[in-house]
């Protein structure tokens, strides 16, 4: 059985979109970056394929982590999480998917994150509420300015595909996505604004004494 990339896009755009928004309050920031706490925080959501009855599902949402440990794995000593296909006769995972909504918090700066990918097809990217690419963190650099979004409501999206010709045993694909940060802006301390008054009054008087 084959299924079009094109399809399979359209398709994927509308579930994530839907699942972004459906999926509640946005919390400030995103929570669990460092999968300290697991997958908490995080949704999911895999295509699979059975090879009996020549059936596929596209976008399931994955209710249970539990029930796909080779398909979602966390590492808290190197914050990060690992992607992966799989083929188990006769269901094939061939593709995985996570992701977290999330407002971005007064004062963000840069989020950015690093990969280590052996997939047919990966992505990693930070989306609008719709759905449209903010930036593609594989293919545009592993870091990126979100100080102009403060307020909005976006989401990260991570997956890892088994190329689009289904109905064989998947390739081992994986993508494993760390060190997941946002930097903030600095903001001054409460003493600098104390002494700014007492600056200003010695420029003034600098000023009139030249």
């Amino acid at each position: 059985m084959k299924t079009s990339l094109k399809y399979k896009n359209i398709l994927r755009m509308l579930c994530l979109i839907t699942s972004i928004g459906l999926s509640g309050k946005a919390s400030a920031n995103l929570i669990n970056s460092d999968f300290s706490d697991g997958l908490n925080g995080w949704s999911g959501e895999y295509s699979d394929y059975n090879v009996n009855d020549d059936s596929i599902g596209f976008y399931q949402s994955v209710t249970d982590f539990a029930a796909f440990t080779g398909n979602f794995s966390t590492d808290s000593t190197n914050n990060s999480v690992t992607l992966s296909t799989s083929f188990s006769d006769p269901i094939e995972h061939f593709g995985i998917y996570l992701f977290q909504e999330f407002e971005v918090a007064a004062n963000s700066s840069v989020i950015s994150l690093a990969f280590e990918a052996l997939a047919d097809i990966a992505t990693i990217e930070l989306v609008d509420e719709y759905g449209n690419t903010l930036h593609n963190f594989i293919e545009s650099g592993q870091s990126f300015d979100i100080s102009t979004l403060v307020g909005s409501i976006v989401g990260l999206e991570i997956s890892v595909e088994d190329d689009y010709d289904v109905g064989y045993a998947v390739d081992n694909n994986s993508l494993t996505v760390s060190n997941i940060s946002i930097s903030s802006i600095p903001v001054p301390e409460p003493s600098a604004f104390l002494l700014l008054p007492f600056a200003l009054l010695l420029l003034r008087r600098k000023s009139a004494i030249q």
